[in-house]
């Protein structure tokens, strides 16, 4: 989303409806506006969104239809919409939760993430996934720059939609689906058969074919995401939108440690055949459900946590040469277990990668929140619960946790 400034905006500075005073533009999308707002009773900062001139009446009713949606899915891992309006100048809007941290295409951007931290990052969009499609509703549009990654201090427990979480304990909501502009509900259609609307580089076969799609389909947009964030590379890329789409209904994608030898050390094959699986070209040989996908990488996070291996992360890339022709060693890997190393060059594929440069205020941010996500999965919380009984390494380390709970309480 562009966050292009104009010099003058007529709602900057305005009051929507007696209550929301508009502070600041947030960024530009293909159907709206995001502003920061504050609400004048509450003291509280919130994001509005506000519709584009249009006339065309389906873009108007795609609008609507995304604060709907939305407002219909209460889950910690879903952006929460609390109210809907309409301007004098006939603009639909709506008022969306304020978000404060950076997207998963931003993360990619900065560099190499924790294969650990993957897996709980894709265990919550699953969660978040899970109660989207209780509602009968299919993103369709799922991709980097639609997931915020949010600080996890006091943020809300996250749970599965069934409320049988599965987790130690309920680790806080660090992530958040967002942008349902072109999601489908199925018992509505505003797409017609045939059509196909989404972004290529995270469009499931089925999708691109312009066919029905089901949860199905999220969960192959997931698998494009994960892979992305794995090897910094899409699965597919090409020179135009159609080569793209035709290498996801006929290419296979290389495997992620084939992609990234490199870093063959540090996927695991376990990682790699579960985005494997999601990344199927029929639905049916995908994950059953998105359910089993939370299991499995939940389960893969678990196991790495409880692995002996020094590192689950791999080198950042080198740096171009400096001036004088050499290297410069700042970025060199230590093999030290950290959540991200900084990366020095942008991804390799550079499709639909934040739409601004993410300058050292912003790359700094980006670290900072992927650190105090770490602290939280890099610990005995975020083991999932097994039914045989614990080992000695695990009770040596749920005591370790519960120490640093007692101390962490006595501080406070």
């Amino acid at each position: 989303m562009s966050q292009d400034q104009p010099d003058k905006d007529p709602l900057i500075g305005s009051v929507v409806d007696r209550r929301y005073k508009v502070l600041k533009r947030l960024g530009v999308g293909g159907m709206g506006i995001v502003y920061k707002v504050e609400h004048s009773y509450l003291n509280k900062f919130f994001a509005l969104k506000v519709m584009r001139t249009t006339k065309d009446e389906t873009d108007r009713k795609r609008f609507e239809q995304e604060a709907r949606l939305a407002s219909q899915i209460r889950h910690p891992n879903v952006v929460e919409i609390s109210d809907f309006g309409v301007l004098p100048t006939s603009q639909p809007y709506f008022v969306m939760e304020f978000l404060r941290g950076h997207t998963i295409g931003d993360a990619i951007y900065t560099g190499f993430i924790d294969s650990q931290l993957i897996c709980h990052i894709g265990v919550q969009i699953s969660r978040g996934l899970q109660a989207v499609h209780k509602q009968n509703v299919v993103h369709r549009d799922l991709k980097p720059d639609n997931i915020f990654l949010i600080d996890p201090e006091g943020a809300e427990a996250t749970e599965s939609p069934d409320g049988n979480d599965d987790s130690a304990q309920a680790e806080p909501a660090f992530v958040k689906i967002m942008d349902f502009g072109i999601a489908k509900s199925m018992n509505n259609n505003l797409t017609g058969t045939g059509m196909t609307v989404g972004t290529p580089e995270y469009m499931s076969p089925e999708q691109a074919r312009g066919e029905p799609v089901d949860w199905r389909s999220d969960q192959y947009s997931l698998g494009c995401i994960l892979y992305e964030m794995l090897t910094r590379e899409i699965p597919f890329d090409g020179k135009g939108a159609f080569e793209v789409m035709y290498k996801h209904l006929n290419a296979a994608p290389m495997p992620p440690r084939q992609r990234r030898p490199e870093r063959a050390d540090y996927i695991s094959p376990q990682l790699e055949a579960i985005v494997l699986k999601m990344l199927a070209k029929k639905p049916k040989e995908r994950h059953s459900s998105m359910r089993a996908v939370e299991h499995a990488l939940r389960d893969e996070a678990s196991r790495l946590l409880m692995s002996s291996h020094d590192t689950v992360i791999g080198p950042a890339p080198m740096p171009p040469p400096g001036p004088n022709g050499r290297q410069t060693s700042d970025a060199i890997d230590t093999k030290k277990t950290v959540p991200i190393l900084r990366a020095v060059s942008p991804p390799d594929s550079s499709n639909n990668r934040p739409t601004r440069k993410i300058d050292v205020k912003d790359q700094a941010g980006m670290i900072d929140i992927i650190g105090r996500i770490g602290g939280i999965v890099h610990s005995p919380r975020s083991v999932a619960s097994v039914k045989t009984p614990a080992g000695p390494l695990e009770r040596v380390l749920s005591w370790l946790h519960s120490l640093w709970d007692r101390l962490r309480k006595l501080w406070k």
